[in-house]
């Protein structure tokens, strides 16, 4: 049997559990769980948690390993370290005005660093989530982290991030050996905006032409009959000698608006003009004859530049 002095150790001790009984936090917070107060309010006093990444009351997208003091629903404070390393504490008290509990807001107790001490770059972890970490100036080799631009690429990658409050984020990836630069962003939702690649003007100025897959009874001019998709433009070049209200021509390109094209192009041998209607799958056909002299046109001149959002319409084939 105890002692009357154990009887009493005991009656006296503390009954209110910190961890979990397998020493493990006390407390789990899920993603989609209700904010972090409202659990705090239901539970004064000290208690361990461990709360998910993607809980929206978190400081940054990272998860975190706190402890919480709460006392009588009024008053209290967690702290906390994620896993990135950096430490915050938050705290929590009554607004006598309207008797609701707020936040004071997150606030970082380390100095986080930007650079190594020695100035460079720091290097991500194999295995890292670049989304998950804090503002800083990074390098990796592309297939060590996740939600890189590329996902098989092995290059490496310089990772700048900055963040700016409220769960926004920016971050700017630039591959080493070529200059290919990208850059996204999260917003207050916690939600990225996925992979924008910057396009410079050297890329945009070379463009790479295609020859056009002429149709039987079709041939060549005095020039190639070329194409190129640059952007949101589809460019034509050359001369085509073709017949009239059959198929003459395949851009083997996609995008094409779902109504088609329909373009004017100068005959050669004479002055006038055709259509070119060019269909959603890239076939090409010239339609109607307006010229000076309708048996002296040798050919159509195929320059111009079309912009592949015009809208949808039928096709007029009068000219």
């Amino acid at each position: 049997m105890p002692t009357l002095d154990e009887k009493n150790k005991w009656d006296a001790g503390q009954l209110s559990k910190i961890t979990a009984d397998d020493g493990k936090a006390y407390e789990r917070i899920n993603a989609n769980d209700p904010s972090i107060l409202d659990k705090l309010i239901k539970l004064p006093g000290v208690h361990s948690w461990y709360i998910h990444e993607a809980h929206p009351d978190l400081p940054t997208r990272s998860s975190m390993r706190a402890l919480s003091v709460f006392s009588e629903n009024t008053y209290g404070w967690i702290i906390g370290a994620n896993n990135t390393g950096d430490v915050y504490i938050n705290r929590s008290n009554t607004n006598v005005t309207d008797n609701q509990q707020e936040w004071s807001g997150w606030k970082r107790l380390n100095d986080h660093p930007l650079l190594k001490a020695n100035g460079n770059r720091m290097l991500i972890p194999t295995g890292t989530d670049i989304l998950t970490l804090p503002s800083g100036f990074y390098y990796v080799s592309g297939t060590n982290a996740v939600n890189m631009p590329t996902t098989t690429d092995s290059s490496w990658f310089n990772v700048d991030i900055i963040e700016t409050g409220n769960n926004r984020k920016t971050f700017h990836v630039s591959r080493s050996y070529d200059n290919n630069h990208w850059y996204g962003t999260v917003h207050t939702d916690g939600i990225f905006r996925g992979w924008k690649q910057i396009v410079t003007n050297a890329e945009f100025e070379s463009v790479s032409w295609l020859n056009v897959t002429l149709d039987k009874g079709s041939s060549i001019g005095d020039r190639a009959v070329e194409y190129a998709k640059w952007g949101n433009l589809l460019l034509l070049r050359g001369h085509l000698k073709a017949n009239r209200e059959v198929i003459c021509g395949m851009i083997p390109i996609t995008g094409l608006p779902e109504k088609g094209l329909v373009m004017t192009v100068p005959v050669s041998g004479t002055t006038g003009y055709s259509k070119l209607l060019i269909y959603k799958t890239g076939e090409l056909k010239l339609t109607g004859l307006l010229s000076a002299n309708d048996s002296a046109v040798t050919g159509y001149y195929m320059d111009m530049v079309i912009p592949l959002n015009q809208g949808s319409g039928k096709y007029d084939t009068s000219i």
